[in-house]
């Protein structure tokens, strides 16, 4: 194809620069105890004339006098000391009540005794004596709760026994007894879906075993231990809980300002962030004067160039070596390349088009050519080489600003979890210490209403008070009967006699004898007869003895003669209580 040359001549006039601009852009319980399985017997009254079975739940206060007491660990099973008196109540007409509740076989359910106690029932609980369950019919459950030696002396349920040859006591924090009925149909638990109590007991100790009374072989069975939830201090806890929650890491936040004077304090963070600051001017240098990338001419396509004169025309010295091939549709005048033209102006277009318009001076005449820059030979080749070097130099740049970007996250990343693990332990620190203020203020409180309580109560009252403390004591049942939580102490005898003599107005020939251990909450009961061994105990709350459904107080006589004061067939445990003096 034709080459042609437009020549350019006239005054130096000023004209735009073609520029090329890109822009570069670059995470219940403290425990619950494990107990045996229930044993599965069949749990049924052998006794008579028994219109409920009675649980007994309370708990014991050792005195410091020298009553011997003693837990033993070894023996698991008790036998029960005189088979005579087992759950036999002594009164005809005395019993203490029941709660029932009725219950759909079928759906179970959470009941609540009148004393605030829980009975939980899976669905499908309950089962006949041939181990068949039973479905579609109501349950009536019978749930009996004693609280003091009152109940224990009421219910005629066995506390004493033998263990090795020795006699022991129960003191026990709570006893319940359960029992299901249809109709005056017994029935039995389905051992494969035991039911939950939650018994109120009056006792927090966790030194107390979990007993079930076998009937069948007259001893109480070992079951483990039951799990304690001590209702003061839960509520303490939840109460500091809400007051000064758990602290978490998300939870503390470190602001931009202090995160910006954590980092000024680092050396090798100021060096890296300088060093960021020169790349990026560096960048936008680069960027402002980045040039695009050559193309090289087509040999077959028409083309012209501009002959300039640089003196003349300094503004367009860039474009001497360059040819500009015409666009698609474009076509040159012969005519225009014999002309001198005073004026010349370059504007880019689309893509890599400019727009090219000649004008004379002190003429309206113009002309215009869309076309597109190109070089050739030795001209494409350096400015190719150019090209290259330039955008070399951009990638460098930007792979160094890229690499010290990163330095400086880290460090921000890493003192940022400085802070954070530092104000997190602080943080700790101080809810520690006002929990600890916290406990402080309440003990100081406790011992406020001890002392006050110490100027108006006795001392045993006052020892009473301070062991003695609400709790929920829980468990599971897979059958019906007495459960107990109790531990076992040594009665401490300290004098046998022979009984020669037993008056109960009248001269009779045997009595129940029952020492009450009020601050153990225990009893000790065994039939006295004439010419048997009797042991006696100084160290019990009162003894009484129990003949033809009357109670009597026991005065104390020499050479073996038991003398009871008569009060009488009692016709309610209040009654009881106040002959006793408990």
């Amino acid at each position: 194809m034709t080459d042609y040359k437009f020549n350019i001549d006239g005054k130096q006039l000023s004209s735009e620069e073609i520029q090329k601009r890109k822009d570069f852009n670059a995470f219940h319980k403290k425990f619950q105890a494990q107990s045996k399985a229930f044993y599965q017997q069949n749990w049924f009254w052998k006794s008579t004339g028994l219109a409920s079975v009675i649980i007994v739940s309370l708990f014991m206060i050792i005195s410091s006098s020298k009553n011997n007491s003693k837990n033993p660990v070894d023996d698991k099973t008790f036998e029960i000391v005189n088979e005579k008196l087992f759950i036999k109540p002594p009164f005809k007409d005395l019993r203490i009540k029941a709660d029932a509740f009725k219950v759909d076989a079928n759906k179970g359910g959470t009941f609540k005794s009148r004393f605030g106690s829980i009975i939980k029932i899976p669905a499908f609980a309950f089962s006949r004596k041939n181990g068949k369950t039973i479905k579609d019919q109501t349950v009536e459950i019978r749930f009996t709760e004693y609280k003091d030696v009152a109940d224990q002396i009421i219910s005629g349920i066995p506390m004493t026994y033998d263990s090795a040859g020795t006699k022991y006591m129960f003191s026990s924090a709570g006893m319940v007894e359960i029992r299901g009925f249809i109709g005056d149909s017994s029935v039995n638990l389905n051992s494969q879906e035991p039911i939950q109590i939650e018994m109120q007991s009056a006792y927090s100790g966790t030194e107390y075993n979990f007993y079930c009374l076998n009937e069948e072989e007259k001893s109480w069975d070992y079951l483990g231990k039951d799990s304690v939830v001590n209702h003061a201090e839960e509520a303490f806890k939840k109460q500091i809980q809400e007051k000064y929650p758990e602290i978490q890491k998300k939870d503390i936040q470190i602001s931009n300002k202090q995160l910006e004077a954590q980092l000024q304090r680092i050396p090798e963070y100021k060096k890296r962030k300088k060093r960021k600051f020169q790349i990026l001017q560096d960048l936008r240098q680069l960027n402002a004067i980045s040039p695009t990338k050559p193309i090289k001419a087509d040999k077959e396509k028409e083309k012209f160039s501009l002959d300039i004169l640089e003196k003349e025309n300094p503004e367009l010295v860039s474009y001497k070596d360059v040819q500009f091939e015409l666009a698609f549709g474009e076509s040159i005048n012969p005519k225009h390349t014999n002309q001198n033209w005073n004026n010349v102006d370059i504007k880019k277009g689309e893509d890599n088009e400019v727009l090219i318009t000649f004008s004379k001076l002190n003429s309206n005449q113009e002309i215009q050519y869309k076309a597109i820059p190109v070089l050739d030979g030795k001209a494409f080749e350096n400015a190719h080489k150019a090209y290259l070097t330039s955008v070399n130099n951009i990638n460098k740049k930007r792979n160094e600003l890229k690499k010290v970007t990163q330095q400086i996250k880290y460090l921000q990343r890493e003192i940022k979890t400085k802070s954070i693990d530092k104000a997190f332990i602080q943080a700790k620190l101080d809810r520690t210490e006002r929990i600890a203020y916290a406990q402080l203020e309440r003990r100081n409180k406790d011992e406020l209403a001890r002392l006050e309580q110490r100027a108006t109560v006795q001392k045993i009252q006052l020892q009473n008070k301070k062991t003695q403390e609400k709790v929920t004591r829980c468990f599971s049942a897979s059958n019906f009967g007495v459960f107990n939580c109790d531990k076992a102490i040594a009665t401490g005898a300290n004098k046998k006699s022979t009984i020669t003599n037993i008056k109960f107005q009248e001269e009779v020939n045997e009595a129940i004898v029952i020492d009450v251990f009020q601050q153990a909450n225990g009893i000790y009961s065994c039939i006295a007869m004439k010419k048997k061994v009797l042991n006696q105990y100084a160290n019990s709350t009162i003894t009484i003895g129990i003949s033809k459904n009357q109670i009597g107080i026991l005065n104390h006589t020499s050479k073996g003669e038991l003398n009871f004061t008569v009060k009488g067939v009692p016709k309610s445990k209040a009654q009881l209580m106040e002959w006793l003096e408990l």
